[in-house]
């Protein structure tokens, strides 16, 4: 009896072992090439890849992204390395709150950069485009700002603040329930 727990125990721990060995191989992967699923699944959607593209479009939006490419990756590795810096600092013992707002600066400014490139790169290739292929182009980039909403996990019959058909949701209740609790009564 004693046996079958000695190597069931040594099963598990080499289980764990290998899960953890995995892991770490891919963190260590993916710092050295970059995310591998976004920028491929970028490259090969449309509207490079699009009907009724003639071979000179093609061609410019391979060169656009060419360059486009490399230079949201340079951010992106700048933005890991300040996460992990703000990790670090999460884990000492009493933490520099100064350094932590710093930290959350920089990678506010981080992605907001990778906005900004984003949208700026949007605007390139919509100007490379015939006005037929711009408003495919358009309505394409408004379908997937809109797929976040409501989304998987998310009740679908929520909507923002003051939208037609706005419900009154239970936490907003809450919370200006425990605001009036706090203000002092008024003599």
């Amino acid at each position: 009896m004693q046996k079958k727990w000695i190597w069931l125990c040594l099963i598990l721990s080499m289980a764990f072992n290998v899960a953890f060995l995995g892991a770490l191989g891919y963190r260590l992967w993916t710092r050295k090439h970059g995310p591998p699923a976004r920028e491929e699944f970028a490259r090969r959607t449309p509207p490079r890849e699009g009907p009724g593209l003639r071979q000179e479009q093609k061609e410019r939006f391979d060169a656009m992204h060419k360059e486009f490419f490399p230079r949201i990756r340079a951010i992106r590795v700048q933005l890991r390395s300040e996460r992990d810096a703000l990790a670090a600092l999460l884990k000492e013992e009493n933490p520099d709150t100064n350094r932590i707002h710093a930290r959350l600066d920089k990678i506010s400014g981080l992605q907001a950069q990778i906005e900004k490139q984003v949208v700026f790169q949007m605007l390139k290739e919509k100007a490379i485009l015939d006005p037929p292929q711009r408003e495919a182009f358009v309505q394409r980039i408004l379908r997937r700002m809109g797929e976040r909403e409501p989304g998987p996990g998310r009740d679908p019959r929520w909507k923002p603040p003051g939208a037609p058909g706005d419900r009154e949701k239970p936490w907003q209740n809450h919370e200006s329930n425990t605001e009036e609790k706090r203000k002092e009564p008024q003599p």
